[in-house]
């Protein structure tokens, strides 16, 4: 019966402790209103991300209310009050772009702005390119990286006079 409790609070801790990789991007836009970057303690903002085309189909939508433009920036974290639907996204299947409208009355009416596409970030494209190029090695339960092999951490070799 002992065994029964402790496996059941080792499943039940298991499942407390499962990491997933975080489903959202932080995002940063300057809000201008005309040339002026706009101060403004609630404004909303609606993020779409279109498929294969700045004028393609919907794959994501996310309206952000009452988020403060200091100095005209504003940080969204999107993707992160609705992980589901932006879990849903296939990434791997087409390009996609990116559009931020603004309501500076903290409504509905909002502007509408030209899409930019999406792009990999450098460290992005480099990692996709990291596991095939050869220069990971796994040992054991580490990954070594054998490009430049060097004693990391490790203290010199005392020397001899």
């Amino acid at each position: 019966m002992k065994q029964f409790f402790l496996s059941l609070l080792l499943l039940f801790l298991s499942v407390l402790l499962y990491a997933q990789v975080p489903q959202a991007f932080n995002y940063q836009a300057v809000i201008r209103n005309g040339n002026n970057p706009v101060d403004d303690p609630s404004l909303s903002v609606r993020v779409h991300i279109l498929k294969d085309a700045p004028n393609g189909p919907l794959a994501f939508e996310k309206t952000f209310t009452d988020q403060a433009a200091v100095n005209g920036q504003v940080n969204l974290k999107i993707g992160s009050a609705n992980p589901t639907g932006f879990a849903a996204i296939n990434w791997s299947s087409g390009t996609y772009f990116i559009s931020i409208d603004y309501d500076l009355d903290n409504g509905t009416n909002f502007s509408n702005t030209i899409p930019g596409q999406i792009l990999a970030v450098p460290y992005a494209l480099y990692a996709e390119q990291a596991g095939s190029s050869g220069d990971w090695e796994q040992v054991g339960d580490s990954v070594l990286y054998t490009a430049h092999p060097t004693r990391c951490g490790a203290a010199p070799a005392p020397t001899t006079r």
